[in-house]
Order: structure tokens, then sequence, then C-alpha cells
């Protein structure tokens, strides 16, 4: 996986904060930086020496045109999404 600067400063921002002692990581699709969250996230945590539930991640649901709440594409990725997260 290649990822933008951007996305490289945002996974090693996420894991700074995680080795820093903050334990709630608040996200939203629409930053489109799922990906490096979720590194920077893993990396974290395994720098810590921490599990997942050491930490709790929030999100938000945006109305975007992309994945209106009827769409069947928008409810795949939330009823996915759910049990992967509380899964850790």
């Amino acid at each position: 996986m290649c990822l933008s600067n951007s996305d490289e400063n945002t996974s090693k921002i996420v894991e700074r904060a995680i080795v820093s002692g903050y334990n709630l990581i608040n996200a939203a699709e629409i930053y489109s930086n799922e990906v490096s969250t979720g590194i920077g996230i893993k990396n974290g945590l395994e720098s810590a020496g921490l599990n997942r539930d050491d930490i709790f991640i929030t999100s938000k649901v945006w109305q975007n045109p992309r994945f209106q709440p009827q769409s069947s594409k928008f409810k795949i990725r939330l009823f996915r999404a759910i049990p992967d997260s509380l899964a850790g």
C-alpha cells in the first residue's frame, strides 16, 4: 500500500497520540483518511503495548450523496464497520 505524504503524516500523528496517552480517536468518512488513521491506530497500539480495548474510536455518518442511508452501499459499509470495530 502506498500512502501519500498527508496520509503518512496522519498515521504518524495518530500513532504518536496513542503512545502519548490519548485514548480517544475521532474520525469520519468525510475526512478521507480512514486507512491512514487505521494504520496509525494499529502502530500506536503496538508501540504503546496496548490493546484495542484500551482506546475509544468514534466516527460520524454524514449526509453524503455517495452514501445515502437508503442506499445498499451505505448499509453494507455501515454494518461491516460496526462489528469490525468492536472485534478489535
